[in-house]
């Protein structure tokens, strides 16, 4: 029932920012009953559909974070029938970059080469003898950009010393420059273009809004359609329902550089768009779970 107060939403997060906020206002004021709860409650099981908000930039944060414990709630989400937005496959290529690139490579989707690296001797091989330099290198669980490093030189590599994250494992990417002083963040739901913006790239090969980047909105009928193409292929190839995909555009094409399934928004993504960006995933949210 569209808008029954009947209907129970769990949004289910470690972090309550102001997406989640505003997702729990909307859904509220459209007459759902809804709670925010985090992984250990008990309560998310009564429940009529779940949205999984939960951000790998926890793992990166919190040496406590267990991942096991983590993965079997959204197991046993799944295994009792209740709807997860997104799901286990596609929350654990957002919290596990080679899972996601490796998912993709199966796929054919453009993305870098990634490989796990345990040590400085071990990435040095792969650099010398696959990617060549630079090279990108980051940890396999992390959030918002935390530890991912553009490596230069073999000097550069060989003095790398934190090969052991916290959580995860660390890896190293094959380098693909943009041919764009900008890269593009496309936000795809339910195998459809939502909308998307372009971001300046930082140091001409690093796009992030929290490390500066400036971000310049553009309408979906200037987004290139090979860009949507590769962001739609990506999206289903981590069995994401919802996910912004950070692609850069290089010289053989569009490549995807991260998924994210649990993207945040802030009040400045309605002036950027001219509408509540929520808004409209709550809208999506409505047609596809709740009508």
């Amino acid at each position: 029932m569209k808008g029954g107060i009947s209907l129970h939403i769990v949004i289910l997060h470690n972090s309550s920012e102001w997406t989640e906020m505003q997702l729990a206002k909307i859904l509220t004021e459209r007459g759902y009953s809804v709670s925010l709860l985090t992984p250990d409650n008990k309560d998310i099981y009564q429940s009529d559909l779940i949205l999984n908000r939960c951000m790998p930039g926890i793992a990166s944060i919190d040496p406590a974070f267990d991942m096991l414990e983590y993965s079997t709630v959204l197991n046993k989400i799944e295994k009792a029938g209740i709807p997860l937005v997104n799901g286990m496959l596609a929350s654990s290529a957002d919290f596990n970059k080679f899972l996601s690139a490796s998912l993709m490579e199966v796929e054919m989707v453009r993305t870098p080469n990634t490989t796990v690296c345990g040590n400085a001797e071990a990435a040095l091989t792969v650099a010398n003898t696959r990617y060549k330099y630079p090279v990108i290198k980051k940890p396999s669980l992390s959030g918002r950009t935390v530890g991912v490093k553009l490596i230069e030189t073999r000097d550069q590599l060989a003095a790398e010393t934190d090969w052991r994250p916290s959580h995860g494992s660390m890896l190293l990417q094959q380098y693909v420059p943009s041919v764009e002083f900008e890269d593009y963040r496309i936000y795809i739901c339910d195998g459809e273009l939502m909308f998307g913006h372009r971001r300046e790239l930082i140091d001409n090969w690093f796009g992030s809004r929290g490390k500066g980047s400036k971000i310049n909105s553009i309408p979906n009928s200037e987004i290139p359609i090979d860009v949507i193409s590769e962001a739609i292929l990506a999206t289903k190839a981590i069995g994401a329902w919802f996910n912004a995909c950070d692609i850069n555009m290089t010289k053989d094409g569009p490549y995807i550089i991260e998924n994210n399934t649990t993207p945040n928004f802030d009040r400045d993504y309605i002036g950027l768009y001219g509408f509540n960006p929520v808004e409209v995933l709550v809208n999506r949210i409505e047609d596809k779970w709740l009508s």
